[in-house]
Order: C-alpha cells, then structure tokens, then sequence
C-alpha cells in the first residue's frame, strides 16, 4: 500500500472540502445580509403602506369636506333664489354621484306638489330654470377658488318667467343678491318694468 499517495489524496479533499466549506460560509453570509436587507424593505413597505393607507383616508375625507362645502354652498344659494321668486316650499339639492372613474352633478329640486327631489329639466317650467341658472352662475362665481373676480353679464334672465307678481319678485331678488356679492350686473333685456328699475340705462 502507498500510504503517502493515499495521504495526499485525503490533504486534496480536505483542501477543496474547506475550500467549499470557505465558499459556503461566503454564500451564507451574503445570503445573510440579503435576508436582512429584504426584512428592512419588508418593513419599510409595511410602513409606506400603512401611510400611503392614512394617506387616502385623509383625501377621501377631505373630498368629502369639499364635497359638503360646494353642496351646501350652491344649496343655499340656489335655494335662496327660488324661495325668494317662488315661496319656502321650494328647495335645491345637489347630488354627488359616479359613473366609472368619472364624478358626476345631479341637479334636483323639490317643489310643493313634489317634495321627492327631480331634475329640474323633466318636469318644472322655465321660469323655474331661469332662477336655478342664474342662482348657479352666481354660485360658481362666488364659491370658485380663488374667487372668480368681475362683473356678471345677463342676457335675458328671467325671459320664461310668467306673471308680474314673480317677475316682480325676480327683480327684487337680483337686486338683494346683487347687495350681497357686490358685484355690478350688466343685464340685457326687452322688458319695460326689469329695465325702469335699472342704475343705469343704455337703449339701443
């Protein structure tokens, strides 16, 4: 037997056992710093969820807020107006809805012989939609952030307006409101009594 063969060949597999031995321990220790990197992205991202969470609670109550602030601010006025022309039956309201990704209005009142809110469109008279779009032009300009600033220019405005009583009260209306956003209104109409009871008076 050659034992010193046999002894050369047992140093070799020590030698290359350690040397795989030397290369697992390298493995095992980058292994190591992988598996405590991934644990500190792990809690990192527990982290970010948890605010990115917070995060849209905080806009989905703030939609909210801004929501209810636009509704009661354009609710008021709208309403305003029509109680002023017509009588305190009435009422506006406004809907917020979606479709899809998309927001949407819905714009209802409520009158005496319907207090279920209804599109305003389907069923009331025009002079009913001669008040709510002037009340919502006014709306938009006053509530617009920041501030729509300038004069308001009206074409006719209570034009489906019927009867002198409401057509009286219409002008009162403009008048009372005008006090209250300060604003000059230019008005271009074809009726006497809305013109006899102008600041000014431009005839063409």
């Amino acid at each position: 037997m050659n034992y010193n063969s046999d002894l050369l060949q047992l140093e070799n597999k020590l030698n290359s056992l350690k040397e795989e031995l030397s290369s697992t321990k390298g493995q095992c220790s980058l292994l190591s710093e992988q598996i405590t990197t991934s644990e500190h992205k792990i809690e990192e991202l527990n982290i970010n969820k948890e605010i990115y969470r917070k995060s849209v609670e905080l806009l989905i109550l703030v939609q909210k807020e801004t929501n209810h602030k636009i509704q009661k601010g354009f609710q008021d006025i709208v309403t305003y107006a029509l109680r002023y022309v017509y009588n305190d039956d009435y009422a506006f309201d406004l809907d917020f809805g979606r479709r899809g990704n998309l927001q949407e209005l819905d714009f209802n009142i409520k009158t005496p012989s319907c207090k279920t809110a209804f599109d305003p469109k389907d069923t009331s008279g025009g002079g009913v939609l001669n008040i709510v779009s002037l009340a919502l032009r006014i709306a938009l300009l006053e509530l617009h952030k920041p501030k729509i600033e300038g004069f308001l220019i009206l074409d006719e405005p209570f034009a489906q307006i019927n009867g002198k009583e409401k057509l009286e009260q219409a002008e009162k209306f403009l008048k009372a409101i005008n006090k209250r956003i300060n604003r000059q209104i230019i008005m271009v109409t074809n009726g006497n009594q809305m013109v006899n009871t102008a600041d000014n008076i431009i005839k063409l």
